[in-house]
């Protein structure tokens, strides 16, 4: 429904509420005033590297064999290794 959007939208949203209640009462007493830019490259690069490792985890999977199925790739080399042995 119409409860503020997704939640990848109210994210950004309470980081900044947070930026202006820090800047407001905090940063006087403590020294540092937080600067909304770092804070959304932060955000914002976050979501494609996410996005990159799960793509990357598919292709992962996909070269993998199915499971249960068995290739006899080291069956041949040994067969070669008797063969030889045999002359």
């Amino acid at each position: 429904g119409g409860q503020g959007g997704p939640p990848s939208i109210l994210v950004p949203v309470v980081l900044f509420m947070a930026l202006n209640r820090w800047n407001t009462f905090y940063a006087a007493d403590v020294g540092l005033l937080l600067a909304p830019v770092p804070m959304l490259l932060g955000f914002f690069t976050y979501k494609p590297a996410s996005v990159f490792q799960a793509f990357r985890d598919v292709l992962a999977a996909e070269q993998e064999p199915p499971e249960g199925e068995y290739y006899e790739e080291d069956d041949d080399e040994e067969a070669e290794e008797e063969v030889v042995a045999a002359k």
